[in-house]
């Protein structure tokens, strides 16, 4: 475990619904952080409609 502070690397999604009360709810990503830079939820799923052409 780490922790989140100024300085120090993060990769981590941000969900809108608790996957602890219900597995599916890892489906509901808000945003992603991902080598500095932040995705909303609209550029993650056009970024996966890429990945499957």
């Amino acid at each position: 475990m780490g922790t989140i502070e100024i300085g120090k690397n993060a990769e981590m999604i941000l969900l809108t619904s608790n996957p602890l009360e219900d597995i599916r709810n890892i489906g509901t990503i808000e945003q992603a952080v991902f080598e500095e830079l932040i995705y909303n939820n609209k550029q993650i799923i056009e970024s996966l409609k890429e990945l499957y052409r």
